[in-house]
């Protein structure tokens, strides 16, 4: 299956081509194949639709213009075509783009659901301002080139669809019983309920009161950290690598920084630090070398306040606050990236 994942906008397009049969599984295969998923969107020029659609593996885009009533209802073969030759001029052998899309078959329509990669497209809408288009073709191969010659999170999408290109082409099936058991997944509650911990004036505490609280605190978080790895590989479907990397993120912030540095508030009792955690804390200590890893540690910090939603911890009328907090920080880790490097061009 070659997969497309329309924003709501843009679903009108594909009309013409056959849905998922289920859209939960259609989801796991996308996250499970994402060489083979795409996300698409649309703009206007002069009148005319551009499509744009982007691989969630490695972000390399597809422009294409002009999609008018007739033109969508030829996408099965339009797509599958301007895939061949953006492939071949991006480098990939045709040899290998022909295995692809041998693999890969029909193509069905799901809808947009990765906000990773909804935000790529969106950057790269903007660095579309800048490449002109010839309204003539429909595959505009200079535009899908030039864009994935721009980086994104740190890298190239030409150079990320290279490297996809040299490992082994495969297709991994999606297990039926792996989307109910996600659907159905329930959280294991072993932790004491943060709720119940109350407030604890460090500084008028007892070495010896100090430490028990600290040590407790620290097991239960412990505690709630492993549900969380087992919620985001049970219920989300993350890869162990992926969501081992997201409990090592919320780790950092629960412990090292509620914990140990801010006398230990739990991680429902102060939002309001996250913003400071993320922006400032993280990037005087060391811990986030830039920009992107201060994103991926908010994207992890969402996810965990989610997982607190699900298992009754917070309410999700909290998740505004939270989300708010979360990307006033990674703002102010951009402005603090910004000055060191202000700082260093002037070489006080």
């Amino acid at each position: 299956m070659l997969l497309i994942n329309p924003t709501a906008k843009t679903q009108n397009i594909f009309t013409g081509l056959p849905a998922v049969a289920d859209s939960a599984q259609g989801k796991l295969f996308a996250t499970t194949n994402p060489l083979f998923s795409w996300h698409a969107t649309y703009f206007n020029v002069q009148r005319k639709k551009i499509l744009l659609l982007v691989n969630d593996l490695t972000y390399f885009p597809i422009v294409l213009a002009d999609i008018n009533a007739a033109n969508k209802k030829k996408l099965a073969e339009i797509f599958p075509s301007a895939v061949y030759t953006a492939f071949i001029e991006a480098g990939i052998a045709p040899t290998r783009v022909e295995k692809y899309l041998a693999l890969a078959g029909d193509i069905k329509i799901n809808a947009g659901f990765n906000r990773v990669v909804v935000g790529v497209m969106n950057l790269q809408l903007r660095y579309l301002e800048h490449h002109p288009l010839d309204l003539t073709e429909i595959l505009q191969v200079k535009a899908s080139q030039n864009l994935g010659k721009n980086i994104v999170k740190e890298n190239y999408p030409v150079d990320n669809l290279r490297q996809a290109f040299q490992q082994e082409l495969k297709l991994t099936e999606v297990n039926t019983a792996d989307v109910t058991a996600a659907q159905n997944y329930q959280i294991e509650k072993t932790w004491l309920p943060y709720a119940n911990w109350g407030t604890f004036q460090a500084e008028t505490a007892t070495s010896e009161e100090y430490d028990v609280r600290f040590a407790a605190l620290a097991a239960n978080n412990g505690l709630v950290l492993a549900e969380f790895e087992k919620y985001l590989l049970g219920k989300e479907n993350l890869s162990a690598k992926v969501a081992h990397k997201h409990v090592e993120n919320v780790d950092i912030i629960i412990n090292e920084f509620f914990l140990y540095d801010m006398a230990m508030p739990t991680p429902i009792s102060q939002y309001e630090l996250l913003s400071y955690g993320l922006g400032d804390w993280g990037v005087d200590q060391g811990v986030w070398l830039s920009l992107a890893a201060v994103k991926k540690a908010g994207t992890a910090l969402k996810k965990f306040y989610r997982f607190l939603v699900a298992a009754g911890e917070i309410p999700a009328s909290a998740l505004k606050e939270i989300d708010e907090e979360i990307a006033e920080g990674i703002a102010g880790a951009e402005s603090n990236f910004q000055l060191r490097q202000d700082f260093d061009y002037f070489d006080f």
